[in-house]
């Protein structure tokens, strides 16, 4: 089956007809998190997480370092797929300490932009059996173009870098990604700090059917 990635403001969506399942395991922590204005809890899901390169080329030798320097990433799961810089990689443990380590450990490799987790959503009329995987970008929109200096102003302050704007909606990432978790905890605190019409952090959700 072909793979589309349907681009919206806060999510890529991909079908998933030959996505990994959600790994059983989760962590105990949950961060509640709004879309459109609704609840929703995520929960961090063990045995899986995502990874950004800075340098999209020769992609599977850089794939290959990573499992040559690190034994926790499961060698045996090595990424299939048609990827640019970003790729899934999968732990060797499905404790939820060793995402957390694995996670800050990647964080500090020079060759990496970002790894992020990937999270089980709670929420009426969403599938929990996919998950969503957390990408290194926030989207805020404001109520009107006047507001935009003050989210600008907002973003520097709160360790985010500018980098697009469409239609009014301002596009970021985080500077300096740490613990993995920063995109969803910035984006959860503007939700709470700003007065606009919209901040969510980018998510890939993975969808069984489209109509």
């Amino acid at each position: 089956m072909i793979r589309i990635l349907f681009l919206l403001p806060f999510l890529i969506l991909a079908s998933c007809s030959n996505e990994r399942e959600l790994p059983e395991p989760t962590c105990e922590v949950s961060y509640l998190y709004a879309i459109s204005g609704e609840p929703t809890s995520l929960t961090p899901v063990t045995g899986v997480l995502w990874v950004e390169f800075l340098d999209s080329e020769n992609l599977e030798t850089q794939i290959r370092s990573l499992f040559d320097r690190y034994e926790f990433l499961d060698e045996k799961l090595f990424p299939v797929g048609n990827f640019s810089n970003s790729v899934p990689f999968w732990l060797t443990s499905k404790e939820c300490d060793v995402l957390y380590q694995s996670l800050e450990i990647l964080n500090q490799d020079e060759s990496i932009n970002a790894a992020t987790p990937s999270f089980k959503a709670d929420r009426n009329g969403i599938s929990g059996q996919f998950p969503w995987t957390l990408v290194n970008g926030i989207s805020i929109h404001p109520n009107n173009e006047g507001d935009i200096p003050a989210i600008l102003e907002w973003a520097s302050d709160n360790g985010l870098d500018w980098e697009a704007s469409t239609y009014s909606t301002q596009r970021f990432v985080v500077k300096e990604v740490k613990t993995g978790f920063e995109p969803l905890e910035i984006a959860i605190k503007a939700q709470k700090d700003l007065n606009v019409r919209w901040a969510e952090a980018d998510f890939i959700v993975p969808i069984t059917r489209w109509r």
